[in-house]
């Protein structure tokens, strides 16, 4: 476990341990949209994991490592598919923090998230709604190791996520033209 005084500590740690996988900026994006995430649970009254942990300092315990590593790792190949030209960096950039943000409240929440569910988040967060045709594109052309039927998988899971209270949410909703969105809120 470790633990830092400051957001800027936890963050620049953040940042450090993913410039080893990714580019400077997508580094940076990431980390920021994780310590955007762990400042607002740390906002919330009640503890999100049981363990009031949260006493003035930043924690991060050594489960949330794969975690990380996941949001780290999905950030580098949606980094890399993003053709030069296509789509803007800034916004490139904006959707990778969104969805390490959104990744990390999730993770927070739940401790249930698979790295198949952490990258269908970041391309959604990424892309926007888009089709399934469209979406399992995607996900093949960034993650050569899943397939049509795990794309197909994790659709559904992501629509049946237990939180550690019990309660059960969506983090994705098919809307009415029948494209993938994330479900905010």
């Amino acid at each position: 476990m470790n633990v830092f005084d400051t957001k800027d500590d936890f963050t620049a740690h953040l940042k450090a341990q993913a410039q080893d996988a990714v580019p400077d900026d997508i580094a940076q994006a990431l980390s920021a949209g994780v310590a955007q995430s762990e400042g607002e649970l740390r906002d919330v009254d009640s503890p999100v994991d049981g363990l009031n942990l949260r006493v003035g300092q930043w924690v991060l315990r050594d489960s949330d490592v794969p975690v990380l590593e996941a949001i780290t790792m999905v950030g580098a190949a949606l980094g890399a598919v993003a053709a030069p030209g296509a789509i803007a960096v800034g916004t490139v950039l904006a959707g990778l923090t969104a969805f390490a943000k959104f990744v990390w409240s999730a993770w927070r929440r739940s401790s249930r998230l698979t790295r198949d569910e952490i990258a269908v988040l970041g391309i959604l967060h990424t892309r926007g709604a888009l089709s399934q045709d469209d979406l399992t594109t995607l996900a093949l052309d960034a993650f050569p190791q899943m397939t049509a039927a795990q794309v197909a998988q994790t659709l559904l899971s992501l629509q049946d996520i237990e939180l550690l209270n019990g309660d059960i949410i969506e983090l994705i909703r098919k809307d009415a033209s029948g494209r993938w969105r994330i479900r905010h809120g």
